[in-house]
């Protein structure tokens, strides 16, 4: 006996990444530049030809994008630097769920005052939790 698979929406992510960066051998990191004006054309599968929303996910919140669908597709234009996390759907809902979810991670995060990138004693902590010497 098969079992039918029922998807309460579709969806799919679409990755950007910005390669003009320089390294910075003083600081040891990659320094990109401003957010500059960009476009992308992202194929797409048959699934999501019905593209009803599309968005930028950012750890600060969601925001709005410029996306046309095209055939096979679509193309975004955005402002963009370093990365850019997309996501294509057909539910309209899905925008608004996924940032009441990202704001409950939020405020739980922010319940636990752990923060090892602000804190030497939290950062310690993380090392030995990881095992790390």
């Amino acid at each position: 006996m098969g079992h039918r698979l029922h998807l309460r929406t579709a969806w799919g992510l679409l990755f950007a990444l910005d390669l003009d960066y320089a390294p910075d051998p003083a600081d040891k990191v990659f320094q990109f530049g401003p957010p500059r004006a960009a476009m992308w054309h992202f194929p797409l599968p048959a699934y999501l030809h019905k593209i009803t929303d599309v968005f930028r996910l950012e750890a600060e919140g969601i925001s709005d994008v410029q996306g046309k669908p095209q055939t096979g597709g679509i193309r975004i234009n955005d402002r963009a630097s370093r990365v850019a996390i997309y996501l294509v759907t057909s539910n309209k809902a899905l925008r608004a769920e996924l940032e009441a979810k990202r704001q409950r991670m939020v405020q739980e995060e922010a319940s636990t005052d752990f923060d090892p990138a602000r804190s030497d004693a939290d950062f310690a902590e993380l090392v030995n939790l990881l095992g790390a010497k």
